[in-house]
């Protein structure tokens, strides 16, 4: 029996509403995402909401929000340097927002979830993204600061030309902008929008498309 509509939170973006209200208030069993391969954990509120959906859907609105950083006194950080944190900030938020839609699926397991989520891959990014790879040393800073399993997945985009690997990539600037390991990157500036969309319209994309299968 169909649970009554429940709104996930004030502002939620709509699609993820939506992709709750199909997925588990019309169908508590979740039989119709089991069908098409999602397993999708059960939570509290009477089991109205898909597990972790809420925190996902909130961290996607704030990252898709997310144009750069503020600072306090301009004149004292260069202007290149200001634009490439605030850079790295936009990829960054938008992988925290994907890891948080991943634990809906895989318990966190971001390297299965987005070989299902992001299917739709740019190939003129990846060109674009590996270019940026070379510049700046750029590569070499993203692969010291990180480790085996995510230095493996860097060399697998950058050297091996896999673009499925191309999130990898977005995983590793958010691991260097917390160290700040990567410092003034102009084309860093130029491209973050883009890994920013990537992710965002990934997680967007498939919650739409599995909404209307369903």
């Amino acid at each position: 029996m169909p649970y009554a509509p429940l709104t996930l939170f004030n502002g939620c973006p709509p699609f993820f509403q939506d992709f709750n209200d199909r997925l588990v208030q019309v169908d508590p069993g979740r039989l119709l995402a089991m069908n098409n391969n999602v397993i999708l954990a059960k939570t509290g509120m009477g089991l109205h909401f898909v597990s972790g959906i809420q925190s996902a859907a909130s961290k996607w609105r704030l990252a898709n929000s997310v144009t750069g950083l503020l600072y306090d006194d301009a004149t004292t950080v260069s202007e290149l340097l200001a634009d490439s944190y605030s850079a790295q900030a936009r990829v960054a938020m938008s992988v925290v927002a994907f890891e948080a839609f991943a634990r809906i699926f895989t318990s966190g397991d971001w390297p299965t979830a987005q070989s299902v989520v992001m299917t739709n891959i740019d190939a003129g990014l990846c060109t674009a993204t590996r270019d940026l790879l070379d510049s700046d040393d750029l590569f070499n800073k993203l692969h010291s600061n990180a480790r085996p399993g995510q230095q493996a997945r860097l060399q697998n985009f950058h050297v091996s030309g896999t673009d499925s690997e191309l999130y990898s990539v977005c995983v590793s600037i958010r691991n260097a902008f917390a160290h700040g390991a990567i410092g003034g990157q102009e084309g860093l500036v130029n491209l973050a929008p883009e890994l920013q969309a990537h992710i965002l319209d990934g997680i967007k994309d498939y919650c739409t498309s599995l909404s209307a299968t369903v």
